[in-house]
């Protein structure tokens, strides 16, 4: 059991570093800003990049989901895993690969044709906005797996002392 906690709480944290490293260190620095940087460039370097670390981060919480099935601290945290892995599916399956499709037929350098960019832009909203809930999720699955674990440790302590008669 202890195995499958330790495993459950290293998948969530590795899942919740991938999204956070994915967007606030890797894309931004990506996302073709500098002098020399080309924005289509970026774009067809950033696509598969942004694919394999949707589906790590699908994977992480799936396997963080298989270790909280038979969780005795209850069903808080795998609900929220659970929720977690459905935002991160939607992304993977659905929104990334529509975002991919359409930001092919735009020009993001002189940003043409304008109704296709904000096509784009609406669904990078999207998909920034399906990552966040799905970070917040797995933090507050973590924190609330974290707590619950603290407060079993310190019932099981306060069992062992001794009791002053």
């Amino acid at each position: 059991m202890a195995v499958r906690n330790l495993l459950a709480t290293f998948a969530l944290a590795l899942a919740l570093g991938a999204i956070v490293a994915g967007q606030l260190l890797i894309f931004p620095n990506i996302d073709g800003s500098g002098p020399l940087a080309d924005a289509n460039l970026a774009r067809a370097l950033r696509a598969p990049l942004e694919l394999r670390l949707a589906t790590l981060t699908a994977v992480c919480t799936a396997a963080a989901s298989v270790c909280l099935l038979n969780h005795t601290d209850g069903k808080l945290p795998l609900t929220l895993t659970l929720a977690a892995l459905t935002a991160l599916v939607l992304n993977r399956a659905w929104i990334l690969p529509e975002l991919h499709s359409i930001s092919q037929r735009v020009d993001l350098v002189t940003q043409l044709p304008a109704p296709r960019m904000e096509r784009v832009q609406a669904w990078t909203l999207r998909y920034q906005m399906v990552d966040a809930i799905a970070a917040i999720a797995i933090a507050a699955a973590l924190l609330l797996r974290e707590t619950l674990a603290l407060r079993s440790l310190r019932a099981i302590s306060s069992l062992t002392k001794p009791r002053d008669t």
